[in-house]
């Protein structure tokens, strides 16, 4: 069979059997071409809690898997290889974690994500590399205990200075591939590309950077970006996805080495299968381990943070309908949104459409338009997302002083 054929049956069987398919950001291309999603691990997991199929596949490795079932118990979730798993996820274990919050009492234990079901069970709270910064900057304690990649915590230990963090040496083995010697020789290859790295990469290399930030993150900036040359520092699957969607730029990956082999080893045939009931592996987690895992996600999306704050412009919006959409998703908690702004022409090329979105993508929009006395009442209303003018963005920031002293 070719390619295409292959593409064509899976299509054909999933609609036939319910199944929806979730695809990792690092998985081949022929694969998340018959995605019905594809993105990063929690915002897939979130995709899936959704969707009203009964049966989700997970093309992608076994902590995301888990993430789904955590979050929608009452479905089928499948593994699309039982043998694809995260070697950072499995670094370390409970009993590691017990001992070290053991010697750090006090700290509040703060994990990535990329991390086992198991080992979700004794944190406090789970991040994304897009929204780590972020909630941490909110917590209100100041002593934390972040687990298990050092790069990305090294990150966000700069980025939030007022923060006593400490970090384990654990990592991802793909991106800590990349070395500064690679940085200088892609520099020198290609001298007007820009660089694009993903934290969990080294800190010479991250340093080295014009953009830093997340897969779905590096892949927006350089969609947006009027620069026509990237060098990208991550898994070298985003380098082909991004020449497929821009064929008008140019992408170099970092290193050959970038290449993550647990990701790698799902196949297109293999979906097939998976289809017919033939592969893959079911998730299952006990109640007790899925529902302690569940409040550290849980802790994740209730986090009070100061919230998005996108600058509407002189009047005239300059964020598009699809830039929103992607944002809902990459800040995984946004169910509600509060769109404020001083003037109605602010609004006038979009507020129609985004409103349509209510039914269709899960969310509840409202709009509030007038004076600041106006503006700023609505923010007692209860919204996950505020996008306001730039102009009001300091009576925002006093206002989530009070709210969250």
């Amino acid at each position: 069979m070719t390619t295409f054929q292959i593409q064509q049956e899976i299509l054909s069987l999933k609609e036939k059997n319910d199944i929806c398919i979730l695809a990792h950001s690092y998985i081949a291309h022929e694969i998340t071409e018959i995605a019905d999603f594809v993105g990063d691990s929690y915002a897939l997991s979130v995709k899936a809690a959704s969707v009203p199929n009964k049966t989700v596949v997970m093309c992608g490795v076994r902590f995301m898997a888990e993430t789904v079932k955590i979050l929608a118990p009452e479905k089928r979730v499948i593994l699309s290889n039982s043998s694809a798993g995260c070697p950072m996820a499995e670094q370390m274990d409970t009993d590691l974690i017990k001992q070290l919050q053991e010697m750090n009492r006090g700290f509040k234990t703060v994990a990535y994500i990329n991390t086992t079901a198991e080992l979700k069970t004794i944190c406090d709270v789970c991040v994304t590399s897009s929204s780590a910064v972020k909630i941490i900057n909110a917590m209100p304690e100041q002593d934390i205990l972040f687990i298990p990649d050092i790069n990305l915590g090294t990150y966000i230990r700069r980025q939030c200075p007022d923060k006593n963090i400490k970090l384990v040496s654990g990592g991802c083995p793909t991106h800590c591939r990349a070395s500064l010697k690679h940085v200088k020789a892609a520099k020198a290859a290609h001298p007007d590309a820009l660089l694009l790295v993903h934290p969990e990469c080294l800190p010479e290399v991250w340093e080295q950077a014009d953009y830093i930030g997340s897969t779905s993150g590096i892949m927006e900036f350089a969609k947006k970006s009027s620069a026509k040359e990237f060098i990208i520092g991550t898994e070298n699957s985003i380098a082909q996805h991004l020449q497929f969607e821009c064929p008008d730029k140019k992408f170099y990956p970092l290193s050959k080495d970038l290449v993550c082999h647990n990701m790698k080893i799902t196949t297109l045939p293999e979906v097939l299968l998976i289809c017919k009931g033939e592969f893959g592996e079911e998730i299952e987690i006990n109640e007790k381990t899925r529902l302690k895992a569940k409040q550290c996600i849980d802790k994740m999306i209730e986090c009070p943070e100061l919230g998005l704050i996108l600058d509407m412009g002189m009047g005239k919006s300059i964020i598009s309908l699809t830039a929103i959409e992607e944002l809902m998703y990459d800040y995984f908690s946004i169910r509600k949104v509060l769109i404020i702004a001083p003037l109605r022409p602010a609004l006038e090329t979009w507020p129609t459409e985004i409103l349509k979105w209510n039914h269709t993508k899960h969310m509840t929009f409202s709009v509030v338009v007038g004076s600041k006395e106006k503006r700023l009442a609505a923010l007692a209303k209860d919204a996950d997302l505020y996008i306001i003018n730039r102009e009001n963005v300091q009576w925002l920031v006093e206002y989530y002083k009070k709210k969250w002293p």
